[in-house]
């Protein structure tokens, strides 16, 4: 993912649901969630 797509993703989420509603927290959860494979990968190495 880009930066670029993820920062308008950030303020998509931003303007949805309003400031304070722990857009970047959720996001960086489903970020997670998406891709665990990825990320098992990269700490197994």
């Amino acid at each position: 993912m880009s930066s670029e797509i993820l920062m308008q993703e950030i303020l998509v989420r931003q303007a949805q649901d309003g400031w304070g509603a722990k857009v970047i927290e959720r996001l960086a959860d489903d970020l997670r969630h998406e891709f665990s494979d990825m990320i098992s990968k990269s700490i197994d190495r």
